[in-house]
């Protein structure tokens, strides 16, 4: 069954990528087209929830933390709208977009105690050393 969930995710993460690239090149608005379908997951999970009866016997905590989650998520996308559209570095918002994949790394670092072994060491030095190469390529193509 875990393989079902796993192959539903990924054709939904690939037609979600797809849709957004397809609406890029068509110029369409990609707020409202990301505001839309985070709102169509929102209205997804509360009518799968509620008719089990299980919306009402989650925890308040998790609600909570739930709905701060997608409210994060929000403003995330939403700073980073803004900051593509100041006519900022490029590249600065492309590097600190890519180094949030080290936050929830960190997080549990920090609050869970989790132990990094050698080569997932590696490859956080790896990771953090190809996004710089990657925008020193990106600044000496744009001079």
């Amino acid at each position: 069954m875990e393989i079902i969930y796993i192959s539903a995710g990924i054709l939904c993460f690939s037609g979600f990528s797809f849709i957004v690239k397809k609406s890029q090149s068509d110029n369409c608005n990609i707020f409202a087209l990301t505001a839309s379908l985070y709102f169509a997951g929102f209205l997804l999970c509360i009518f799968k929830t509620i008719p089990v009866g299980s919306l009402f016997e989650t925890p308040s905590i998790l609600i909570t933390l739930s709905i701060a989650a997608g409210i994060a998520s929000v403003g995330s996308f939403l700073s980073h709208l803004a900051s593509l559209h100041t006519g900022g570095k490029l590249a600065l918002v492309y590097i600190i977009s890519n180094m949030s994949t080290l936050i929830p790394i960190a997080y549990s670092m920090i609050f869970f105690n989790e132990k990094l072994s050698i080569t997932k060491v590696a490859g956080i030095i790896m990771f953090i050393v190809f996004i710089f190469l990657l925008n020193n390529e990106m600044r000496e193509k744009s001079v």
